[in-house]
């Protein structure tokens, strides 16, 4: 991967700034020029926490935004971030690829970077290198905790998470062994023969029972059968008992019923008679009921032409309506709107005209205070010549005679529209006044009409009622006699009503006259055969009595036999229930042993696993820190030599602790030994040894790496950093000039 370019809106000092980091970079300027901020932009392209960088958005404004180019294997990639003060905003991030959009959020981004670009922690710890940092790296490995940060950076770390997992795991597993090997402690050692024997001699037992109770259910059955055959016999004679109390019942029941329908035959023939005399009855009432129905008719419309004549309207009250209409005749409305129409409209003007004299008034006055404030020099306002001390007076004298004229004009104003006003209301009183007497006229013509129409339409009613009632034969009789041949009508037509019922049942007597003779007939045929059956039934008290008395007895044996056989079940289920809690006994004792067994193997292979894979000094563990520090030795010593040049060093390794070993032609040297260059040299090809070991990436940003430098020394760092630029990509920020070191791409950033 090479970082192509750097895009830079509102971060830190800077407004804008487009940066090429094509051939790498080296960023130049004073103190507070904000040449730091540029590697704290790259280092927030590949941060997951956004929040941390809010302090880098440019003072005044709300946001800032990074872009950062780079391509890879050929492909150009672009990522732009954003990040906002606002609460209610949240960072927001892309990523294309040659141009397409493959993430568009800052999770999305985050992972891609850390899965197939360059991980946050690499970038941090060696990528990234800090202002008076450069040596810390390798200090560190000379004090404790160093090789833990190694083993960090190598991955080793997960091997000791995983021995102290692992050693957790053994500990849990044991005391979970001890606890299983107590609870076995607790059997006898004997415990499953015990159990074996005593099965044995509960399964004899059952066996022994299950013959006898088989014995006893075959005789059991044997008496079961002769009961049935008794039974049988038993059931015969019952039903010939009960033929005989069943057909003694019916005869009985058949003499009561004959005897009932022959007295039902006597009431329907009576019945009949007295109904033929009624009939005769009712038509000489039906005769009179037709006389009378024309009263009805007399009645209805009797009440009619009361109720319409109830309803004639009061003259008197009619001739006062008229009255009242007559007085509230108004005169003309249109006339008196007009004239108030004319009189607001000279009052409008009117209005209009004291505004214009107020905003007059006041700009007088305003100009006159205007002029008090000029000074002797200045021009006049309204002319635009220069002005004089009677220039002065005179625009002076010109404004007061102004603002006296425009105040008198005010006052005559006001004068007319409060006349105007006064008039103005009593019109408006006046045509208020004319509306609502007009409105109350309209009503009461409206009411006088209704009225009017409704007296013609009753006239006309009561006219057709009478016409009505003389036609129908009325001959001026009283409404107290109408209603007495009412009331006469409805008593007969409730006397014929209740003959005519009484008179429709003929047809059904006729017909339960005929159904009873029928079913009389029938019962006294019924009554017969009943009596020739009665003869032919024989039962025999005595037989039918022993014959229970023998079922009885059996039944008394078969139950004795039946508490005997439960009994024996009841023994043999107790016995079953014994063997299967000795099974189940014997087979939680054979899992407790298995559990035992399996949870000592299991213990046996976490130590197994611990003491000799995931050991810190043995195992896989080893075999990969062997591996990784040989290549990072070799590494180091390839760049190392490469940086420094000086051919009494010979080659770098480590020791089982990290501490770093550099021989030579004059022995063996620790890091103590060297000087402030070469241990700055031996820095930069550590970090860039890791970084090819770790990283897909040769990239390193360096933060003042001069700072702590004397001149000649900054110059063997410059020769070495030039070397770097050369393999790799080298962006670092100095405000020190430093003549030998020669990178393709610099920027200066100017003071404040």
């Amino acid at each position: 991967m090479r970082l192509y370019s750097l895009e830079l809106v509102n971060w830190a000092c800077h407004r804008k700034l487009n940066i090429n980091l094509a051939d790498g970079l080296q960023i130049i300027g004073r103190n507070g020029t904000g040449k730091s901020s540029i590697l704290n932009a790259i280092r927030f392209i590949y941060a997951k926490d956004a929040r941390k960088y809010l302090n880098k958005i440019r003072n005044g404004t709300r946001s800032a935004r990074v872009k950062l180019a780079f391509k890879m294997d050929s492909s150009l990639y672009e990522i732009e971030k954003k990040i906002y003060l606002d609460k209610n905003k949240s960072s927001t991030a892309t990523m294309t690829l040659n141009g397409k959009l493959i993430s568009d959020n800052p999770t999305s981004v985050y992972n891609r970077l850390q899965k197939e670009i360059l991980p946050e922690n690499i970038m941090e710890k060696l990528v990234y290198v800090p202002q008076g940092e450069l040596t810390g790296l390798i200090e560190d490995l000379d004090r404790k905790g160093g090789r833990q940060e190694l083993d960090s950076l190598l991955g080793l770390d997960v091997f000791q998470r995983v021995y102290e997992g692992t050693q957790k795991e053994y500990r849990e597993k044991k005391g979970g062994y001890e606890i299983l090997y107590n609870e076995m402690l607790k059997y006898p050692q004997d415990t499953e023969l015990n159990i074996r024997k005593e099965i044995d001699e509960l399964n004899k037992r059952e066996n022994n029972l299950s013959k006898i109770n088989k014995e006893k259910k075959a005789l059991i059955n044997k008496i079961g059968k002769k009961i049935a055959e008794l039974k049988n016999e038993l059931n015969i004679m019952q039903k010939t008992r009960k033929i005989r109390d069943e057909s003694e019942k019916k005869i009985i029941q058949l003499t009561g019923e004959i005897k009932a329908s022959e007295n039902r035959l006597k009431q329907y023939n009576k019945a009949l008679t007295q109904i033929e005399d009624k009939i005769k009855y009712q038509a000489k009432l039906e005769k009179k009921r037709d006389e009378l129905i024309k009263y009805e008719s007399f009645n209805k419309l009797l009440d009619e032409l009361v109720i319409s004549e109830e309803k004639l309207p009061d003259k008197t009250k009619h001739k006062t309506k008229i009255k009242q209409l007559k007085a509230l005749k108004t005169p003309n409305q249109d006339m008196l709107a007009e004239k108030y129409e004319k009189k607001k409209s000279v009052y409008l003007d009117a209005e209009r005209k004291k505004a214009i004299i107020k905003q007059t008034l006041e700009e007088t006055r305003k100009y006159l205070t205007n002029l008090h404030e000029l000074n002797i020099d200045a021009k006049c306002p309204r002319c635009g010549q220069k002005l004089t001390i009677k220039h002065l007076s005179r625009e002076e004298k010109t404004a007061k005679e102004k603002i006296t004229s425009l105040e008198a004009e005010a006052g005559e104003v006001d004068i007319i529209l409060i006349k105007h006003r006064s008039e103005l209301k009593r019109l408006e009183n006046a045509v208020s006044d004319a509306k609502k007497k007009q409105i109350e006229y309209r009503h009461l013509r409206d009411e006088i009409r209704q009225l009017e129409n409704e007296e013609k339409r009753l006239n006309d009613t009561i006219k057709s009622l009478k016409t009505a009632l003389k036609l129908k034969g009325y001959a001026g009789e009283s409404p107290q006699l109408v209603d007495d041949k009412i009331r006469e009508l409805n008593l007969l037509r409730g006397e014929i009503r209740n003959i005519r019922e009484e008179t429709t049942k003929i047809d059904e007597y006729q017909t339960e006259i005929k159904e009873t003779r029928k079913n009389l007939v029938k019962q006294s045929d019924i009554k017969k055969q009943l009596m020739i059956k009665l003869k032919g039934l024989v039962f025999d008290e005595i037989t039918y009595e022993g014959l229970v008395a023998e079922r009885e007895k059996m039944q008394a044996d078969e139950s004795t036999l039946k508490v005997l056989v439960q009994k024996n079940e009841s023994d043999i289920r107790e016995t079953l229930n014994r063997i299967g809690e000795l099974k189940e006994k014997r087979k939680q004792y054979l899992m407790l042993q298995g559990r035992v067994n399996e949870s000592k193997d299991i213990m046996n292979l976490f130590k197994q696993a611990r003491d000799e894979i995931y050991h810190p000094s043995k195992g896989i563990r080893r075999y990969y820190r062997e591996l990784y520090v040989r290549k990072l030795g070799m590494l180091l010593t390839y760049y190392f030599k490469r940086i420094n040049n000086n051919p009494k060093f010979r080659e770098i390794s480590f020791d089982e602790d990290y501490k770093i070993e550099i021989k030579s032609t004059e022995g063996l040297f620790g890091l103590a030994q060297l000087s402030g260059g070469e241990k700055a040299q031996l820095a930069v090809a550590f970090r860039i040894a890791l970084i090819e070991l770790l990283s897909p990436v040769r990239i390193l940003m360096l933060d003042e790496p001069f700072g702590s430098l004397d001149a000649e020394h900054r110059e063997l760092m410059a020769q070495a950093l030039n070397k770097v630029s050369q393999d790799g990509q080298l962006i670092l920020v100095t405000h020190v000039s430093v003549d030998c070191l020669d990178l393709p791409n610099k920027i200066m950033l100017e003071g404040y």
